[in-house]
């Protein structure tokens, strides 16, 4: 009967093999990609590649509401509990 152990060092063996292979498979697609490159006259910086940019960052709303225990409202969204009912302009924030 085969052991965890035995097991264990078929896992480990396989996956020497996996990474080899894949090792072996990026060597070849990355040869394949510099021959297209080279066939076309592209240079790695012809290429939109890297890192995508982050856009534009949002800028955080301003506070427009704010009660005597410090919750505010940014005037977004559900009017919260604190608020529901009550005139809007005594806790406007200037």
């Amino acid at each position: 009967m085969t052991t965890y152990q035995q097991y264990q060092e078929e896992i480990a063996r396989l996956r020497r093999l996996a990474d080899a292979a894949r090792q072996v498979d990026i060597a070849r697609a990355r040869e394949q990609i510099l021959d297209i490159m080279r066939a076309h006259g592209l240079q790695a910086a012809d290429l939109d590649v890297g890192m995508p940019s982050s856009g534009t960052r949002r800028r955080r709303p301003t506070v427009q509401y704010r009660n005597a225990a410090g919750e505010i409202w940014h005037g977004l969204g559900r009017m919260p509990k604190w608020l529901a009912g009550k005139n809007k302009a005594d806790y406007l924030v200037r």
